[in-house]
């Protein structure tokens, strides 16, 4: 019994010392993986700030942009960015307060920020009212005061400095970190190495006395070496993902939950929850619904799939989640709990109300539409039959007395009756424009293949014909392909065209050119150019408003709805329309669709 318990003690010895060399990489390991876990979060957050801080700007930029739109074009519907921002700034704003709510220094700079937010808001608010109030040029000239990109430069330069502290803190946290993990590795090398040579000397010194206890504790060893790792392969992919894992007991307590589900319920680590029900974090009702749940599954061992609820905490943070919940078995097939994973669907449902709510207004919007084009079509129909008849009479009156009474009529006479119907006619051809601009604004788009090459040389022919005296060399490119309404293109080139034509007829020779000048954000740019009597760049936004003319009638005649009318075609087929030109050496005019 001597020798065997002195056996006994030499084991025991060498084995207690392998424990304590298992306990101190343990300890060390432990400590390492806090710390790392607490400079991810640290990392983690800081991130999280810069997103933060950039979608903020994207919202300044946001409604600045609508503003500017808006200023630009009078068009309450620019506004929606705006609009939009204001809705959401205040949030991220918030959001900036909660997720740096324990550091002071940036709490300060966010208290500098604040205010410039504000000031920048009031300054795009005063020019929004001053464009509705005062008209287009009160608005541009408080844009031109600078005070708005001073405004957007502070902003920008308090954020600047936000996100160069949050840089500087990510590469801390990823520093420290990387030195960490190497102590750690080589704690655990050295201790692993240490643990080997003791269970070799233990193997050396029981070999002969307990080589089949020996071969037991090894595979015993092997086994719990391996539920070991697999159980921290499990643990380290719960604490990984993105969704809400965790565990109960038989009574509906927490036995273990990963660190995303920790975070959503307001935890520090997930070691908090333990022993601990849902009515410690959410309100009454939603507890005792989930609590009616559970029971269900543990009396039944029937499991809950994809259950959709809305998740109110105490603390008034609110999520929606997607929950699946299964009974846990032990060996003998009895239930002793239940797992349960939740996947936060929050985005989702505000995406789903957000496109709801898009929905209503688009039906509304719809409905509008629909009033307004009824009143554009008695509209047109009041033009067209009530105020032709009159200038049909008038003209008509007037060359009989030109055509009857010519003989009693002196030359003033005659000059002034050919003068009423000559304005009798503008007005009738501007009816037909107004009429045309009508149509081409309430028209149905139906987009099909276009050939803009062979509707360009059907009207070369027409104009040719018309005026066969003139010379005019057309350049029309081959295969001039679009994708759009072929009824609207057709009368947007043959304004384009026709206008060319018009301009260039002081020409004793002329030049009308069709073709593309390459892409524009992936979109083909066409163009119409003639070497006719141009325009002052300085007047180029106004060739397409309505009645805007930049020569007289008696240099040429028209009624200043055609560019118009091009401009409605192109903007209804999500395209835009522009021009260039110089006074007695051309003009260009391009366009993508």
């Amino acid at each position: 019994m001597g020798p065997a318990f002195s056996t006994g003690k030499k084991v025991i010895g060498v084995f207690a010392f392998g424990l304590a060399i298992l306990a101190v990489i343990g300890w060390v390991s432990y400590r390492s993986t806090d710390r790392l876990i607490q400079l991810g979060r640290d990392r983690n957050r800081a991130h999280l700030i810069f997103e933060q801080l950039q979608d903020l700007f994207s919202q300044l930029q946001d409604a600045e942009t609508g503003q500017r739109g808006f200023v630009i074009t009078g068009d309450e519907r620019y506004l929606d960015p705006y609009q939009s921002a204001l809705g959401t700034i205040d949030q991220s704003l918030r959001a900036l307060r909660q997720s740096t709510s324990d550091n002071p220094h940036l709490q300060q700079q966010l208290d500098t920020l604040h205010p410039l937010i504000s000031q920048k808001l009031n300054q795009l608010k005063v020019a929004i009212e001053a464009r509705r109030t005062q008209g287009f040029q009160a608005a541009v000239s408080l844009v031109q005061t600078g005070q708005g990109k001073k405004s957007m430069d502070s902003i920008r330069q308090v954020m600047a400095g936000v996100k160069r502290d949050q840089a500087a803190v990510v590469q801390e946290c990823t520093l420290e970190m990387q030195s960490t993990a190497q102590r750690t590795t080589g704690v655990i090398i050295f201790g692993s190495l240490l643990s080997l040579l003791v269970v070799g000397l233990a193997t050396i010194v029981i070999f002969r006395d307990l080589a089949h206890r020996q071969r037991v504790e090894e595979a015993l060893r092997s086994s719990e070496q391996k539920l070991a790792g697999e159980r921290d392969l499990l643990h380290t992919l719960m604490d990984n993902v993105p969704d809400y894992i965790y565990f109960k007991d038989a009574r509906t307590r927490f036995t273990r939950v990963n660190r995303a589900h920790a975070r959503a319920l307001g935890l520090r680590r997930p070691e908090d929850a333990m022993g601990k029900t849902d009515f410690d974090f959410f309100t009454e009702e939603h507890a005792r619904e989930a609590f009616a749940d559970e029971q269900e599954i543990l009396r039944t061992s029937q499991p809950l799939l994809s259950k959709v609820e809305e998740a109110p905490r105490l603390d008034g943070f609110t999520v929606w989640v997607d929950t699946t919940k299964v009974p846990i078995r032990d060996a003998n097939g009895c239930v002793t709990g239940l797992f349960g994973i939740s996947r936060d669907i929050t985005r989702r449902k505000q995406a789903e109300d957000a496109i709801r709510r898009l929905n209503a207004e688009l039906e509304s919007r719809t409905i509008e539409l629909s009033a307004t084009n009824k009143e554009l079509e008695a509209f047109s129909y009041s033009v067209s039959h009530d105020l032709r008849a009159p200038l049909r009479s008038i003209d008509g009156f007037s060359q009989a007395l030109l055509e009857d009474y010519h003989h009693l009529l002196d030359e003033p006479g005659k000059d002034f009756l050919n003068r009423i119907r000559s304005s009798t006619q503008r007005m009738a051809q501007l009816i037909d424009d107004l009429i045309e601009l009508s149509r081409v604004t309430r028209a149905e788009v139906r987009p099909e293949a276009v050939n803009l090459s062979a509707i360009a040389k059907a009207m070369a022919e027409e104009l040719r014909t018309s005026e066969p005296g003139r010379r005019v060399e057309f350049s029309i490119a081959e295969n001039l392909l679009a994708q759009g309404d072929e009824h609207l293109l057709r009368v947007a080139m043959d304004n384009l065209i026709r206008n060319a034509w018009k301009f260039t007829s002081k020409r004793p020779s002329a030049r009308i050119e069709v073709g593309t000048a390459g892409r524009e954000d992936n979109h083909m740019v066409y163009f119409v150019r003639d070497d006719g009597a141009g325009f002052e760049m300085d007047h180029a936004q106004k060739l397409f408003s309505p009645f805007q003319r930049l020569h007289s009638m008696a240099e040429f005649s028209g009624t200043g709805v055609g560019l118009a009318t091009v401009q409605r075609i192109v903007h209804r087929h999500g395209g835009r329309v522009w021009a260039e030109g110089q006074v007695d050496r051309g003009a260009c005019f391009y366009f993508t669709l």
